[in-house]
């Protein structure tokens, strides 16, 4: 048969009886068992393989994971620094239409107050108690004084608008240069009296003129 003539030769056993025990070997059977080694090495090849293959996946995953977590807190950061930001633009945008609508009724308030004293400006500079003639002089003199109780009244009406304008830039002025400042009696009296005074030298010659021409 083949199989037999390509079989290993028999192996010749004495047993106890003196009987030859004949035992014979297929074909193959060693043949698999010299090929272990070989198949054994290329399974700790392949297992190596996968270990490494297993690492740079772990490796991979660990850079995701800080990436992620990186861009996490990043967002979290914006987050809060975003809200942050938006409360106070929404503070300063509310401070700066409050000053805005301010600024606007104190330019009204100068302009209104501007063409007023213009117009008493004009009145009063236009007045020449010098070419009044003697029939003329006590009409003129009492149409003028009206005028002039008008202009001071006035003065006195925007008297606070004045001070206020003239403080805040005192005030603008200290703080560029860190000094704060504080104004006493002496300086609004000053300021008071650089209002007056010329109104009250006018009313003066003015009473003067009235005392000269009627005592004659």
């Amino acid at each position: 048969m083949a199989s037999l003539a390509h079989a290993h030769p028999p192996i010749h056993l004495d047993d106890d009886d003196d009987q030859d025990v004949l035992i014979q070997f297929e074909d193959g059977e060693f043949d698999s068992i010299a090929q272990v080694p070989e198949n054994f090495e290329d399974q700790v090849r392949e297992a190596q393989e996968q270990l490494a293959l297993l690492r740079q996946r772990e490796e991979q995953l660990e850079r995701q994971k800080r990436e992620l977590e990186d861009l996490q807190q990043r967002r979290e950061a914006f987050t809060q620094g975003s809200a942050q930001v938006v409360e106070e633009l929404s503070r300063s945008i509310a401070a700066l239409d409050r000053e805005a609508e301010e600024a606007q009724r104190r330019a009204d308030d100068c302009a209104n107050a501007r063409q007023s004293l213009e117009h008493y400006h004009r009145t009063l500079g236009s007045i020449r108690p010098q070419m009044w003639s003697r029939d003329q002089l006590r009409q003129e003199l009492i149409r003028a004084q009206s005028q002039l109780g008008e202009a001071e009244e006035e003065l006195n009406g925007i008297a606070p608008l004045l001070t206020s304008i003239r403080g805040g830039k005192k005030v603008a002025k200290s703080a560029s240069k860190n000094e704060p400042e504080t104004q006493g009696f002496l300086y609004w009296f000053r300021a008071g009296l650089a209002f007056t005074l010329p109104v009250m030298i006018f009313a003066a010659v003015l009473g003067l003129f009235f005392l000269i021409f009627s005592g004659s």
